[in-house]
């Protein structure tokens, strides 16, 4: 035997099936409101990287205009290094760096420094022996001897 839908019946399906769509439309809206505020956040914290790296070409230009010649980055920052005497306790690792070539990019990572080292090397990178601008400098004490400090620096200079 059939099963027959009364008029009030039907009226609250299609009432149900209404509140439903409206519920998956007003959930859509939400989640693309949401994404569009993501895409605005991350739109900002890009022209703030944009406006710091322009700050940082800025100050390379200060420079006077120096370049590092035929010589490369590393080349230069292990010349340095032999000269602050920290060579076998310093790893240059290149940054990967934009397209144009312009600015060459390094990490050196130093463990078992001490203060003095570290204020020497900072000073050396800072001096005019090599024309580099240091981009972001991280301390923290030493895995192996909490006396001695891990330091990680990285530096911008014009190839």
């Amino acid at each position: 035997m059939p099963v027959t839908i009364g008029a009030r019946e039907k009226m609250l399906l299609t009432l149900l099936g209404a509140l439903l769509v409206l519920a998956a439309g007003l959930w859509g809206l939400r989640q693309a409101v949401e994404y569009q505020g993501d895409l605005a956040a991350r739109l900002e914290a890009n022209r703030a990287n944009l406006t710091e790296l322009r700050t940082l070409d800025a100050d390379l230009e200060k420079l006077g205009g120096a370049k590092l010649g035929a010589r490369t980055l590393a080349s230069a920052l292990e010349d340095l290094m032999g000269r602050a005497g920290l060579r076998d306790r310093v790893q240059l690792n290149p940054v990967t760096q934009s397209a144009s070539g312009r600015v060459q990019a390094m990490e050196i990572k130093a463990e078992q420094l001490t203060l003095d080292e570290m204020v020497r090397l900072v000073y050396m990178l800072e001096g005019p022996d090599v024309p580099v601008v240091v981009d972001q400098l991280e301390v923290a004490p030493s895995f192996r001897d909490k006396e001695m400090l891990r330091v990680s620096v990285r530096v911008l200079g014009q190839g």
